[in-house]
């Protein structure tokens, strides 16, 4: 049986349609188009100058406008990163451009070694001109996209960085088609090995993108967000989602690459939502002198009773604790009294004063925590929300209720642990 090896025919490439125009146009002159007539060639360039320049004014104008409907609503900024890619002007060169090589390839013919040479050349720089404009309309419609919310969730810097790879890899297909004379299906045929290959060296790239479309799917990190991954040092605000890396501005102010392939990985904290409860959490702790606790006396009690914020728990313990000692009887020692103590008046008067701030959240969880002793004595740990996620506001609210505390302190005769700073030092490297 018969084997049938024959390629299937090239189809008509569009210049050949061009060149049949331009001759057509000729002929409304009454002009007969022949190669080897200086007349006919004179002819043919002046057809090609005037419709060349009739294309490239009348695309661009039409693109302009376009452009200028699309991003009318832009800020200053945007519209002139636009301007600076100068896609109008890109995409009107392509017409000229074909019709020019058209009116080149009509000229020289296309037999013999130069010729084909010649026009292989001309058809291989047409095809960088649609790749630059490609390129251009790819980044224009990135830089609109991101001005969206909806399109900063989504990694569209990695899918632009796809398009022109892809769009490198079918012009270089081809190009390389026209110089060997084959179609793109075959060549495409006996691609396999090669695709192998490809896949090996550029393994980390196809990795990083689709780690990026998992990072945009499950919505885990988006340009805006805060992020931290303390293993790398890194803490700040993402800039860039790319094919293959996020890009990631901490608040030093310092540049740091991340491989999307990280983030699937290793474990990281996203702050979304703290932005997006509008609230940032308190958690720090108050450490008192053990030898200062002591139990509230009468005169410290009348002395305490006049703080507005706990005298209602003041008063109410305290009919409590007497209802309580009435029922003991009166030989039994005082030991076995019970009483108020200023540690625990102190903690209940900072949960008062925390619930009572103007700029805590009372809807979010407040609590005031006694830990376990340490060495620096008993920690009373704040354990609250403000009401901003603005990092000034909230390191000065977080500032102002501990001066308060450790203000106020006194008044119930505590005082906070004066930790030696050889001991300080001892427990920081241990």
């Amino acid at each position: 049986m018969a084997i049938n090896n024959v390629e299937p025919e090239l189809p008509e490439p569009i210049r050949e349609h061009i060149g049949h125009f331009l001759i057509e146009i000729l002929s409304y002159f009454d002009i007969t188009f022949n190669s080897h007539d200086l007349a006919s060639d004179f002819s043919l360039l002046i057809a090609t100058i005037l419709l060349s320049l009739f294309f490239f004014f009348f695309v661009k104008h039409f693109v302009k406008l376009l452009i200028t409907k699309l991003y009318k609503n832009q800020n200053t900024k945007i519209r002139l990163t636009v301007s600076r890619k100068k896609v109008p002007t890109k995409i009107a060169l392509i017409i000229p451009f074909y019709i020019i090589i058209t009116s080149i390839e009509l000229l020289i013919g296309k037999v013999g070694f130069t010729a084909e040479l010649i026009n292989n050349i001309l058809g291989a720089l047409g095809g960088l001109f649609i790749l630059i404009a490609i390129f251009a309309v790819v980044d224009t419609l990135l830089l609109v996209s991101l001005t969206h919310p909806i399109g900063q969730k989504f990694p569209l810097h990695g899918i632009a960085q796809f398009v022109k790879l892809f769009s490198i890899a079918l012009a270089i297909l081809m190009v390389t088609s026209v110089f060997m004379n084959r179609t793109p299906i075959y060549l495409l045929s006996g691609i396999g090995v090669l695709a192998g290959m490809l896949i090996f060296i550029f393994k980390e790239t196809l990795l990083g993108f689709v780690a990026g479309i998992q990072l945009a799917a499950n919505d885990m990190v988006t340009i805006g967000q805060w992020i931290q991954l303390d293993k790398y040092k890194i803490n700040g605000i993402v800039q860039e989602v790319t094919l293959t890396t996020v890009k990631v501005q901490n608040w030093d102010n310092t540049i740091s690459m991340v491989p999307s392939q990280t983030l699937m990985n290793e474990p990281f904290v996203n702050w979304y939502g703290v932005e997006q409860i509008g609230a940032r959490r308190i958690k720090r702790c108050l450490y008192i002198d053990i030898e200062t606790i002591n139990f509230i006396e009468e005169q410290q009690f009348s002395s305490l009773i006049q703080i507005e914020l706990i005298r209602p728990y003041l008063e109410k313990k305290m009919a409590q604790l007497n209802e309580y000692n009435d029922a003991l009887s009166s030989d039994i020692s005082c030991v076995n009294h019970r009483k108020l103590t200023n540690l625990g008046c102190f903690r209940e008067y900072m949960a008062r004063y925390i619930e009572s701030h103007g700029n805590i959240r009372a809807d979010l969880t407040l609590i005031i925590k006694q830990l376990e002793t340490n060495n620096f004595g008993i920690p009373l740990e704040v354990y609250c929300f403000v009401n901003t996620t603005v990092l000034r506001e909230f390191e000065q609210v977080q500032a102002d209720i501990f001066d308060h505390f450790y203000s106020i302190m006194k008044e119930f005769n505590l005082s906070p642990v004066k930790v030696p700073i050889n001991v300080l030092k001892e427990d920081t490297y241990q």
